[in-house]
């Protein structure tokens, strides 16, 4: 039986300009002679139950197309399956953001593509995020990143007035909120030490090394160690976060005094005075949590 590739796409990504795009990576499978099946979303959440139905009606092969937020979807509908061991993931990015198949130097669809017809895949580890409180019924899955405090911040102000910016909105985002920086009671412990209690305006658990389009958070995060790489940034005044912020692209931001790097396999976190978190560049509303690595849990076309 031939190999069948089945794509996920949001038509209206980029307000339609999507649909440019996937005709031609229609045409690329066509004339490369794979089998393809698309299934476009109608509504918010709607790619998380695409990819959960196809993974557990057999599918093999799922490609997410769209940025962060349609591959965020995917993920968690295929980690819901219980089937996450028999599927391998593409990510073709067509959307305003995306960070993730930065790690692999890949920053277009053609690239992607090329890479899926190759079938060079990793096995790469998956966060889920629990609650506190142990429901595991709404837990959360994420590739990238999860952050909270200024981080959430910029990610809701991206998802509103900065929206038209595109790319650049999360950039943007940030860099307004520098302007009157708020510094947040957290508490974060990690694989089960005591609990650390600062107040300071950011804390990112990092899978992956980009975030925000192109912002080269955490560069030494590999996806597939097992472990993230939990980032939190103590009190420092906001004109010192915005010099670190212009050092990222090196990494050199993660030299400063009152920036720690823990690397974990499980982090308890809590952070008040604010209403949301962020995951992979989606919000959801703030509460304790537990936030676990799944090694290996995916395989993902690099």
């Amino acid at each position: 039986m031939d190999t069948v590739y089945h794509f996920i796409a949001n038509p209206q990504a980029r307000r339609g300009k999507i649909m440019d795009e996937l005709r031609a990576v229609r045409e690329a499978f066509r004339q490369a002679g794979k089998a393809a099946k698309f299934f476009f979303t109608e509504h918010p959440r709607h790619a998380i139950e695409i990819a959960e139905d196809l993974a557990r009606s057999g599918a093999e092969i799922i490609l997410s197309c769209g940025g962060d937020g349609t591959a965020f979807e995917v993920v968690n509908g295929i980690m819901r399956s219980g089937r996450a061991k028999s599927v391998r993931l593409g990510i073709i990015p067509l959307g305003t953001g995306n960070s993730f198949m930065r790690d692999f130097g890949v920053s277009s669809w053609r690239e992607s593509v090329e890479r899926i017809f190759r079938e060079k895949t990793i096995k790469a580890d998956i966060g889920r995020i629990i609650p506190a409180d142990g429901e595991n019924s709404s837990c959360v899955y994420f590739h990238n990143m999860a952050a909270f405090g200024t981080f959430a911040e910029a990610c809701k102000l991206r998802h509103g007035g900065f929206r038209f910016m595109g790319k650049h909105a999360y950039n943007a985002a940030f860099l307004y909120l520098l302007t009157h920086l708020k510094l947040y009671p957290i508490q974060l412990a990690f694989d089960g030490s005591s609990p650390l209690e600062f107040r300071g305006p950011i804390v990112a658990v990092c899978n992956s090394q980009f975030t925000g389009h192109d912002i080269r958070l955490s560069p030494s995060s590999r996806i597939d160690d097992g472990r993230f790489e939990a980032i939190y940034v103590e009190d420092v005044p906001a004109s010192e976060l915005f010099k670190l912020f212009l050092k990222h692209p090196s990494g050199q931001h993660l030299n400063h005094p009152k920036i720690t790097v823990v690397s974990a396999s499980r982090i308890d976190i809590r952070i008040d005075e604010i209403d949301c978190h962020m995951v992979d560049g989606e919000l959801f509303s703030n509460r304790p949590l537990r936030i676990d690595c799944l090694p290996q849990a995916l395989e993902i076309f690099t």
